[in-house]
C-alpha cells in the first residue's frame, strides 16, 4: 500500500467527479496517509489492510470518514462515506509521480478583471463591500471557507493568532459557505 495513488471521486459522474493524491504507508497490517485534493485533505486517516481490503477512517471534529477498498494489483475499488448521509465511490491506482495541479494556478481572476469585487451580508445583516470606506487604502485578505471545513478552521485559527499577537495592519475578510446559507442562495460574510 506505500506510495502515492492518482484517484478519482465519483468517476462516473461529470458534475461530482474530482481527482485527489492518496499519500499512504504500511507497516504490517496497518496503513496511513491521506488523500490530498485541489482544496484540502481528508485529515490524518488511519486503518488497516487484512485480506485485500482496506479500511481507513478518521475524525476532524466535524466530520467522521471511512474509507473502504478492496485492494488487487495496486489498484483501489472502494467507497468513501462521509457520515451516515453521503457516500460517494473511488478509484486509485498506484502512481508515485502523480501530482496534484499547482494550487497557484487553481485560484485567478477572470481575463480583463484587475481586482475582486463583491457585496455580501454581515452575520448583522449589513451589505459589505471591498469598496467601503473601511478597506479603503488597505491590505484585505479574503478567505473563502465553511465552518464545516477542517482546513478552514485551522487558516482561521492562523489569522487569529496573527491579529491577536499584534497590532494588525491587515483587514480580514470571510466568505463563508454554510450548506443552510446555500440553500438559500446566500454566503455569511465575516469580518476580524
Amino acid at each position: 500500500m506505500s506510495g502515492n495513488y492518482q484517484t478519482v471521486f465519483s468517476p462516473d459522474s461529470k458534475l461530482d467527479r474530482y481527482m485527489a493524491k492518496g499519500v499512504f504507508n504500511q507497516k504490517g497490517n496497518e496503513v496511513t496517509g491521506t488523500y490530498e485534493t485541489t482544496t484540502g485533505d481528508y485529515r490524518f486517516l488511519e486503518g488497516s489492510i487484512i485480506n485485500h481490503t482496506l479500511k481507513l477512517s478518521t475524525f476532524d471534529g466535524a466530520h467522521v470518514f471511512l474509507f473502504e477498498a478492496v485492494v488487487k494489483d495496486s489498484v483501489l475499488e472502494g467507497v468513501f462515506y462521509s457520515g451516515n448521509h453521503c457516500w460517494e465511490p473511488f478509484t486509485a491506482v498506484l502512481n508515485n509521480e502523480y501530482n496534484l495541479p499547482d494550487a497557484k494556478e487553481l485560484t485567478f481572476l477572470k481575463e480583463g478583471s484587475d481586482s475582486i469585487d463583491f457585496s455580501f451580508k454581515d452575520t448583522n445583516g449589513n451589505i459589505v463591500s471591498l469598496n467601503d470606506p473601511e478597506f479603503k487604502d488597505q491590505v484585505v485578505i479574503v478567505q473563502l471557507l465553511g465552518s464545516w471545513c477542517p482546513n478552514c478552521l485551522e487558516e482561521t485559527r492562523f489569522y487569529q493568532e496573527y491579529i491577536n499577537s499584534r497590532q494588525p495592519d491587515v483587514k480580514f475578510i470571510g466568505l463563508a459557505f454554510e450548506y443552510e446559507v446555500l440553500k438559500k442562495k446566500h454566503l455569511i460574510l465575516l469580518i476580524v
